[in-house]
């Protein structure tokens, strides 16, 4: 889709950072986090972005999901926001804030992907015949 109307592609990483009295093991959390979140992005830059003309950056924030998305959408020009299903499974906000109320929030639309997204970009591009 990004290729189609050649749109920029930013895979924007949310995490919460509780911090404890040990900021020292809270650093390091960070740090395992973002790498971990890097390691990833790997994955996906190596197996769908590279091969594609699409512009695609990389953007890790710490914070509850709700304000970073819109954070980043109020700051920066979105048109569409995709997210996973597990992203909805595990929203778990601050101020009893639910997906569908973060939905209501946004003004662009939103896309959720489902959990093991190879298998379905793999059904449609190869539908099972009847």
């Amino acid at each position: 889709m990004a290729q189609l109307y050649k749109a920029q592609v930013t895979f924007l990483f949310c995490y919460r950072l509780i911090v404890g009295d040990d900021t020292v093991a809270s650093l390091n959390m960070k740090c395992d986090m973002e790498a971990k979140a890097a390691s990833q992005f790997l994955e996906i830059e190596k197996n769908y972005m590279k091969a594609t003309s699409v512009p695609y950056q990389f953007v890790s924030e710490v914070g509850f999901f709700s304000s970073r998305i819109g954070q980043f959408i109020r700051k920066t020009p979105v048109t569409l926001l995709v997210v996973g299903n597990s992203m909805i499974e595990n929203f778990s906000e601050y101020k009893n804030l639910s997906f569908e109320h973060f939905l209501t929030t946004l003004k662009i639309p939103v896309i959720i992907a489902p959990q093991g997204i190879d298998e379905f970009v793999e059904l449609k591009s190869h539908p099972q015949k009847s």
